[in-house]
């Protein structure tokens, strides 16, 4: 049985991905809203090619292309989308080396303190902080290290956790890694 937060956020989330049945996750609402995210999340750029659970799209007229992946949830629903773009050039920081660039966008309504969490299969939980909300959902825009690749490339699952409030478990939206390595390849 759903806690009431988690039955709030979960009435938030398909509250607002109904509007918006073709954009994401980390997406959603209204006619303009719509029209809004799909330019914020580069779903109206074509599809270059599918591998598993991931897309390739490219921007038209700048041959910027990225991965993207939508989650709905138990209603079905498009909830939280990611979005990956790949560096031109590596950047060193630090004891890492980041080869890209992530988007990922989740319904309003979550604990912004407590930043995005992210787990593959189950390894502990990353964070990344909230940059901004926006009338569409907040966003996370963390930096991806070449670790980070390998471990979506040899791994089943990756879960993305946000939070409602400290006093409740977060909710768990979880992606398949499925075709990543092919899709990021293909970038």
């Amino acid at each position: 049985m759903k806690s009431g937060f988690a039955k709030t956020i979960a009435a938030r989330l398909a509250k607002a991905a109904a509007a918006t049945a073709t954009v994401i996750t980390l997406s959603l609402i209204g006619t303009g809203g719509m029209a809004q995210a799909q330019d914020a999340l580069g779903s109206n750029d074509p599809v270059r090619e599918s591998h598993g659970a991931w897309e390739v799209r490219c921007t038209e007229g700048s041959g910027k292309c990225y991965i993207q992946q939508i989650w709905n949830n138990a209603e079905g629903t498009p909830a939280v989308a990611i979005r990956i773009s790949k560096l031109a050039t590596p950047i060193s920081s630090g004891n890492a080396t980041i080869v890209a660039m992530g988007s990922v966008i989740t319904p309003l309504g979550v604990f912004l303190p407590n930043g995005l969490g992210l787990k593959v299969d189950s390894d502990t939980p990353q964070v990344a902080p909230f940059v901004r909300c926006f009338r569409l959902g907040c966003v996370a825009e963390p930096p991806i290290s070449d670790t980070l690749i390998e471990k979506f490339k040899a791994g089943s699952t990756a879960t993305f956790l946000v939070r409602g409030n400290t006093s409740e478990p977060p909710i768990e939206a979880p992606l398949s890694l499925s075709g990543f390595t092919a899709a990021f390849d293909a970038l």
